[in-house]
């Protein structure tokens, strides 16, 4: 199994890639890894398994280009939402 590390983190998401060039989004709350799709969410260890298991569930491995739009996408919307309510 490829390793996995951090690229990139806008709290709650990370940007994660792996050895072989494949790279995802996925977000970590409370010391947990969790996928980005709608609906009941289960959460993951902070593992390379677990993240494997976050990103299989939510938008899968992608290219660095197409997860940083993802991870761009996502952030701005969290800030944003997170300026309105306060």
């Amino acid at each position: 199994m490829p390793r996995i590390h951090i690229v990139d983190e806008r709290a709650p998401y990370l940007l994660v890639g792996r050895d072989d060039d494949q790279f995802a989004v996925v977000e970590r709350r409370a010391g947990k890894l969790y996928p980005l799709h709608g609906g009941r969410r289960e959460p993951e260890p902070p593992s390379d398994m677990g993240a494997e298991h976050a990103v299989a569930i939510g938008r899968g491995w992608c290219t660095e280009s197409t997860a940083r739009r993802v991870f761009e996408e996502v952030t701005t919307r969290y800030r944003t939402l997170a300026e309105t309510l306060w």
